[in-house]
């Protein structure tokens, strides 16, 4: 009941404020149904999805303790180098296509 308060209390888009919502849950060992059903309670049509909340339950699970965002695995910051910068601005300006630019970087 407590927690079902909490999560009322919520109303947000916020998917930080739902991951908290999620550990808050998995600590009280509630079911993955349970919490899917008190966030979509509380944060109706922008509610994570019953998968998010078992994809969360299963990071919780593996010893994850953080509720914020992964690193982004794009691409490595060394490829945004001012040398890479300076030669792809020269290109631009020589009128090259973006296949052709992308080509040489």
């Amino acid at each position: 009941m407590l927690a079902r308060r909490i999560f009322q209390r919520l109303r947000t888009g916020d998917f930080h404020q739902q991951r908290v919502c999620v550990k808050f849950s998995f600590k009280l060992r509630k079911t993955i149904s349970d919490t899917s059903e008190m966030l979509k309670q509380a944060f109706e049509d922008e509610a994570i999805s019953r998968t998010r909340t078992r994809e969360w339950y299963k990071r919780l699970n593996a010893g994850r303790c953080s509720v914020e965002d992964s690193e982004s695995s794009g691409s490595p910051s060394t490829s945004k180098t001012k040398e890479n910068i300076k030669t792809v601005r020269k290109m631009i300006h020589s009128r090259l296509t973006i296949r052709e630019i992308a080509e040489e970087v």
